[in-house]
């Protein structure tokens, strides 16, 4: 639990100047990944320095990324941390709406792990970490509607993604957001088939993201031409799936509105009447 995990981490907090800030690096981990907000941001700001002044004793690549000599750093766990703690102050930042220094936090971890870890380094946990970098850059990007700066960021992210996933939707979750870029930049094309990929990967088909998804496709395929019996069906297999009156809503509306567009008015009407009442 959050409780007993901030119990732990009190418990060494004070043991060294190291221990407090780690803990307080962990602190932070901590609250982002139960969705608390970012209490600790004095102590925060102190661990980034903290972190930076050490990795200042870690040289970084002689040869720049793809020097073939490079072997692993005895300092290269201290990189790492500094990594994290400029990604969760990015973190802090965001949540105060303070988006360029988020984003300059972000573009940060980037450059302190790739100029400290070979290409050839980045798999496990720190490719896992790039990903998750690189996602959260182009979720900001694609608030601020910068889609091309988005998807190359989320492009970056797939890339880390496939070769250790952020979580099991991980990699299906990337191509979907891809797909929303596309969509924004009036790419019908493109988005559909950003939609296909990450309906193949999907895990699972038992789940509302899924259906979600499928849903847009068919919603993308009717919009594309490729006709309206193919869509229908679609949307009225996902309706009978739909697991509450919320998503049932979601559906009449999607259905309604595609009979509204052919000029089918009482078909329209049986699926939006129920949803304005």
């Amino acid at each position: 639990t959050v409780d007993s995990n901030l119990r732990r981490i009190q418990c060494v907090s004070t043991a060294t100047e190291y221990n407090r800030h780690y803990a307080n690096l962990l602190l932070a981990e901590l609250l982002y990944k139960n969705d608390y907000a970012q209490t600790n941001r004095t102590e925060l700001l102190q661990a980034v320095a903290y972190f930076d002044s050490l990795v200042r004793e870690a040289p970084p690549l002689k040869g720049g990324r793809g020097d073939s000599k490079h072997t692993p750093n005895p300092n290269d766990n201290l990189v790492f941390l500094a990594s994290r703690a400029h990604y969760i102050n990015g973190v802090g930042y965001y949540e105060r709406d303070s988006i360029v220094e988020a984003c300059a936090e972000y573009l940060k971890t980037l450059e302190v792990m790739e100029n400290h870890f070979e290409e050839k380094e980045l798999v496990k946990h720190k490719a896992r970490f790039m990903a998750l970098t690189y996602g959260r850059l182009g979720d900001i990007f694609s608030e601020q509607f910068m889609m091309e700066s988005s998807i190359t960021c989320y492009q970056h992210a797939f890339f880390y993604c496939r070769i250790e996933p952020t979580s099991p939707t991980g990699v299906s979750n990337l191509l979907t957001r891809l797909g929303v870029q596309y969509d924004k930049l009036g790419n019908k094309e493109k988005m559909r088939d950003y939609y296909g990929q990450a309906l193949e990967a999907m895990p699972s088909s038992d789940n509302l993201s899924y259906r979600d998804l499928a849903a847009s496709k068919a919603l993308c395929d009717y919009q594309l031409g490729l006709g309206i019996d193919h869509s229908l069906a679609v949307l009225r297999r996902i309706l009978v799936d739909a697991n509450d009156k919320e998503e049932r809503k979601t559906r009449f509306l999607t259905i309604g509105a595609i009979f509204a567009e052919e000029g089918m008015y009482d078909s329209a009407m049986y699926y939006l009447e129920p949803l304005f009442e």
